[in-house]
């Protein structure tokens, strides 16, 4: 059977062409789908969805339909003419009816009905606001798992069934909720833009996927604190199911300011510490301002240290003024 591979080959001819049907397509097998997985009604199927997520396709999904069967046609007439008739057919959008959700509450029992349908024995379900539109739903895994996807408001009416748009983040964690290494994870900013990325150890390797094509930019292999515009978002939705006392980075903040607590209170100001204070100051107020927002130890211990600092300062600018 052909293969999405096979596919992104024949399409790659076809891309000098320009036109952003074939660019979409092309850019949606590359990053959202694995290499090896088998052509089917349900990756293309998926890909109607993905792309409904941008009005730019809102208003041309048919033209990139007509498109795709041109496509699919021509190359299983020269390639796999017997394997790929039943695709030729393609799953019709024409009754799809696009639907934005005004209520979050009723976006919460879709996506929550959504879920519970497609879940195995033993799993559970949990869904809850994200912000002001979009909703998170954890997956807990009969195996201690987690699996965290988020939603938009959209979705598509189909022959009287509702159900939401393809999911914008897809992450999953292990039983310590720890980024399970191997697993594409893909993290979407809040602007349509993805994130993908896969774990080894420490380390994050991957690239963002912007704009309604796709386009894959700004690939990154470093350790996952260093990229920090993903490292941020992914803190945003881990607060909503991590408690901050067992999050490693929280713990690791929180002692380096006990510390630093400490040695302001019993030791002279130097350029050295005032240097080391000023750049934990503004790690704690930037991860006050984006990660642990409703946090009052860390409040606590920022504004201490912050006073504490300051007062130092002015004495030791009094103390050199007197000097002269």
């Amino acid at each position: 059977m052909a293969s999405v591979t096979d596919f992104k080959q024949y399409l790659s001819k076809k891309i000098p062409e320009k036109k952003k049907e074939h660019w979409v397509i092309y850019n949606y097998l590359n990053c959202f789908c694995d290499a090896g997985e088998q052509l089917s009604l349900d990756v293309f199927t998926e890909l109607y969805k993905k792309v409904l997520l941008f009005p730019y396709w809102q208003t041309r999904l048919p033209s990139l339909q007509q498109v795709l069967k041109e496509e699919l046609t021509a190359f299983g007439k020269f390639y796999y003419s017997s394997q790929l008739l039943h695709l030729e057919n393609l799953v019709s959008t024409d009754q799809w009816q696009l639907i934005t959700i005004q209520k979050q509450s009723d976006l919460i029992h879709l996506v929550d009905d959504f879920l519970q349908s497609n879940i195995s024995k033993g799993d559970r379900v949990h869904v809850l606001p994200l912000d002001k539109e979009r909703v998170l739903g954890l997956i807990l895994r009969s195996n201690k798992n987690l699996d965290v996807l988020s939603f938009s408001p959209l979705a598509i009416m189909n022959q009287g069934k509702l159900e939401p748009l393809s999911p914008l983040s897809e992450l999953y964690y292990s039983d310590q909720y720890e980024l399970r290494p191997v697993y594409r994870q893909i993290l979407e900013d809040g602007n349509l833009n993805f994130i993908h990325f896969s774990m080894k150890g420490p380390v994050a390797t991957g690239y963002q996927c912007q704009g309604f094509c796709f386009q894959q930019q700004g690939h990154f292999k470093k350790n996952l604190k260093e990229v920090e515009s993903l490292f941020c978002l992914l803190k945003q939705i881990e607060s909503q199911f991590i408690q901050s006392k067992s999050d490693p980075h929280y713990k690791q903040l929180i002692q380096a300011l006990h510390n630093h607590y400490r040695q302001i209170l019993t030791a002279a100001l130097t350029p050295h510490n005032r240097l080391e204070t000023e750049q934990l100051l503004s790690q704690a107020t930037k991860a006050l301002k984006d990660l642990y927002p409703q946090d009052r130890l860390l409040f606590l211990l920022t504004a201490n240290i912050d006073f504490h600092f300051r007062k130092k300062e002015h004495e030791t600018k009094g103390t050199v003024n007197t000097l002269r």
